[in-house]
């Protein structure tokens, strides 16, 4: 049966969930395959001529270097500080958590009964629930709600057996998860609470089970953590053919979590999925994995409401392409590295371990995915999973004379060259916004970026020992999260090791739904999307005649970014300080993550055309002019372009404009 994959966000921010669909007969079919690959028509005997790229008219003046090259190179280059929960306890609660509690002595018998923090899907709301433990195998303890009746003895036998299984599988792979980890026991904890705990109802769950990072914290870093390395899974969904599927994809998530606990998007869930591959569910994987190679216009290094589906299978494919092209032994180096996304084969290609970077590699999947099924494909384009198909292509012949269209940021364009003859042009834009709103004046900002699981701080020591009055003033953008990443101002008078926080009239903290988990650092913060940029004033005065230090500071969690945080004139005028970002490298701020850029970057594009001269795929990188213009020469022979734009941190597509003519008498 089809099994559809979600990521869905519930109450604690540190929470990587699955939902289901069509699990059980009566429950409602999942979203039908995707259609069956566009099949190119076969070349003819006549090779098509090599690609020239003849240039446009010469323009009238040189045009200048691109507007933001300095701020796209700074981010491109940016480190995010990772996040400390247990520092960040100490620094704004005053709490000294124990990075690791006391174990809790000799394990659990069978029959024993605890309570354990439940996430509700529905509401985003806490209970606690009793469960007994039933079963207990090499690897986990099986738990129980007692509300519930027990499953039969085999099921419970078949569940731990095939866990332990999976527990093999996985971390040859991927890996180990934090062991003995927070509680001192080797095993894992795997919690099933009633589909009504979970859902608000028992009819129509679709939670199937979920893995929360919170769970291995203290309780002082994180107020719902149960104190243990664990799952919590939908009882409704136990013995299904879908279950340890799901504890393949949530075990993966809690290695990772162990190495890599600021995981791209794509990287996190795709690997998930290629757990359950490797585990031995490949339907699921399959059917995701198709429906992006349907339309595979979609931006990988973000992760939109609206195609959460897509995402799944875009991450799964990808990581399926590396999994292919380094081998398992590789794979692993490059799963168990703490770099994000395609940083981490950066790394390893600087470390001689690949012959390609980051960048190549992506190239090479995009072409990969057009062609991978093809006879005679070079190894350098395989997909090793002959299931999946390839990537949808529009038909240029049946376009029309002029296209201006977008294709999303590290996502891609293919379109089916076959039969037409003359010249094809592309234009694309020379720059992309970074946020959706500008500042006034379209000055330099500071920004936080986009990153999981960081702590981006932008600092500087204000000094008001000499004033009796103090106000801060500030423009602020943010796009953050809704109850999930946080922004915030703070102080602190003793030179950093405490902090309190400031609030401003524009700030969320009033609604009990802005924190759904309590987890929040201070009373007022930033969270949701603010209505473009708006001015803030905070009054000082209560910090008069002390030297403090002030800070901005944004908190994201492992998984899902939006746009992040933007800053623009922050001063203090009674002290004659105001900030234009990034104006005086020496001007007193201490940045870490957060960089100073303009509002538009420039747009960098890629095109790849694949041919086929004597049946055997070939792909060739075209190079565009200083203007991102390209003339190209078409034969009617069988060919394939590839249009693929990359920007850093900008969630804002790349527009362009195709045009074809017919050749000349």
């Amino acid at each position: 049966m089809t099994r559809r994959f979600w990521h869905n966000r519930l109450a604690g921010g540190l929470l990587l969930a699955l939902l289901l669909a069509g699990l059980v007969a009566c429950a409602p079919a999942g979203p039908p395959l995707p259609p069956p690959p566009v099949h190119l028509l076969a070349p003819t005997a006549t090779p098509l001529p090599t690609p020239t790229q003849t240039p446009l008219p010469t323009p009238t003046q040189t045009p200048p270097p691109p507007a933001g090259a300095d701020s796209a190179a700074r981010l491109a280059a940016n480190q995010y500080p990772l996040r400390d929960d247990l520092a960040l306890a100490r620094a704004f609660r005053g709490q000294t958590p124990a990075a690791t509690p006391a174990g809790p002595g000799q394990p659990p018998a069978i029959g024993t009964r605890q309570s354990f923090n439940i996430l509700s899907y529905t509401s985003n709301e806490v209970s606690v629930i009793t469960a007994e433990l039933l079963a207990v195998s090499d690897h986990a303890y099986f738990w129980f709600d007692v509300a519930l009746p027990p499953p039969a003895g085999d099921a419970l036998a078949a569940a731990a057996g095939g866990f332990d299984a999976i527990y093999g599988q996985v971390t040859a792979t991927f890996g180990q998860e934090a062991s003995p980890g927070i509680d001192g026991d080797p095993r894992i904890h795997i919690v099933h609470a009633a589909p009504d705990t979970l859902c608000g109802s028992p009819a129509g769950c679709s939670l199937a089970g979920y893995f929360s990072a919170a769970d291995g914290f203290p309780l002082a870093a994180q107020p719902n953590s149960n104190q243990r390395e664990m799952f919590v899974m939908n009882a409704q969904q136990f013995a299904t053919g879908s279950y340890l599927g799901v504890l393949a994809h949530e075990f993966r998530h809690m290695v990772e979590f162990n190495y890599d606990r600021g995981e791209a998007d794509w990287a996190a869930e795709g690997s998930a999925v290629l757990a359950e591959e490797l585990a031995g569910f490949p339907a699921g994987p399959t059917a995701s994995g198709n429906a992006f190679l349907a339309d595979p216009d979609l931006q990988l290094n973000s992760w939109s409401d609206n195609d959460k589906y897509r995402h799944y299978g875009q991450g799964y494919v990808l990581s399926r392409y590396l999994y292919q092209q380094l081998g398992p032994a590789l794979y692993t180096t490059l799963a168990t590295h703490p770099a994000a996304g395609l940083a981490a084969l950066d790394d390893l290609a600087a470390a001689g371990l690949l012959p390609r970077d980051g960048q190549a590699m992506w190239l090479d999947w995009l072409a990969a995915l057009a062609i991978h099924d093809r006879p005679g494909v070079p190894a350098r384009y395989e997909l090793g999973r002959e299931e999946l198909n390839t990537a949808a292509s529009a038909p240029l012949a049946s376009l029309p004379g002029q296209v201006t269209t977008t294709v999303s940021q590290f996502g891609a364009d293919y379109y089916n060259l076959t039969g037409v003859s003359g010249t094809l042009r592309f234009r694309g834009a020379a720059a992309v916004p970074l946020l959706a709103t500008a500042p006034a004046g379209d000055g330099p900002v500071w920004y936080s970026g986009r990153a999981n699981f960081r702590e981006m701080r932008l600092t500087r020591p204000v000094d008001l020992r000499g004033v009796t009055a103090a106000t801060l003033t500030y423009d602020v953008y943010y796009d953050l999260e809704y109850g999930y990443d946080y922004a915030y101002v703070a102080v602190s008078a003793d030179g950093g090791v405490t902090w309190q926080g400031l609030a401003a009239a524009g700030m969320q903290g009033l609604a009990a739904a802005d924190n759904p988990a309590g987890e929040a650092l201070t009373p007022r913060f930033y969270t949701g999307r603010s209505a473009g940029w708006q001015t803030e004033h905070i009054d000082l005065t209560p910090y008069a005649g002390q030297q403090l230090l002030l800070r901005f500071m944004v908190l994201t969690d492992p998984i899902l970014t939006w746009e992040g945080v933007a800053l623009a004139n922050v001063a203090i005028p009674e002290l004659g300080f105001v900030d234009v970002a990034g104006a005086n490298p020496a001007g007193g701020w201490q940045a870490e993550g957060f960089v100073p850029v303009t509002p538009t970057l420039p747009q960098s594009w890629y095109l790849q055309l694949i041919t086929f001269p004597g049946g055997v795929p070939t792909v060739t990188l075209l190079s565009l002019d200083e203007i991102n213009t390209l003339q190209l020469p078409l034969t009617g022979e069988e060919a394939i372009l590839v249009v693929a734009a990359a920007a850093p941190a900008t969630l804002h597509p790349a527009g362009y404009t195709l045009s074809w003519s017919p050749p000349v008498p």
